[in-house]
């Protein structure tokens, strides 16, 4: 029980090191299960009404997007390497685009607004905000970098 607790503890410790580790864990598990059911059960969910819009409007490619997108940003989180933060800030904003499409498709069923517009669309604002941020703070390790580099 104890080695559950230690790994648990350092399972957590390694999330919540950094502001963005959490962000990036959450969006790259949802792009990825979000693609993969759709790319299994599209068809089905597709005849529900606030998925209809899927069907008409997004290609089937864009499922397998979102699974790679889901995948890289899992493996690029898994450093913390400002080449794979660099990777993370790219994903990031990669997928508050894809985010935002889903919540113009969840939306564009007006009326009724169904609460999927609002979600994803907070899901997108939060993950560029968090691609902004890293995105800072691989700036200014570059500048170290390069202040090192030249001393």
């Amino acid at each position: 029980m104890q080695r559950v607790v230690k790994k648990v503890n350092q399972g957590r410790a390694y999330l919540f090191s950094t502001p963005t580790k959490a962000i990036e864990f959450l969006n790259g598990c949802c792009m990825f299960f979000f693609g993969l059911v759709f790319i299994f059960n599209g068809a089905a969910l597709g005849q529900f009404k606030f998925y209809m819009n899927f069907t008409y409007i997004a290609p089937p490619w864009l499922w397998w997007l979102a699974i790679v997108i889901g995948l890289i940003q899992l493996n690029s989180m898994r450093r913390d390497t400002l080449e794979s933060n660099i990777m993370s800030v790219l994903m990031l904003k990669l997928s508050s685009l894809v985010w935002f499409v889903f919540a113009v498709l969840f939306g564009s069923e007006y009326p009724p607004l169904s609460t999927g517009f609002f979600t994803y669309a907070w899901v997108s604002f939060i993950c560029l905000m968090a691609g902004f941020h890293l995105g800072g703070q691989n700036t200014y390790e570059l500048l170290l970098r390069e202040e090192y580099r030249d001393t």
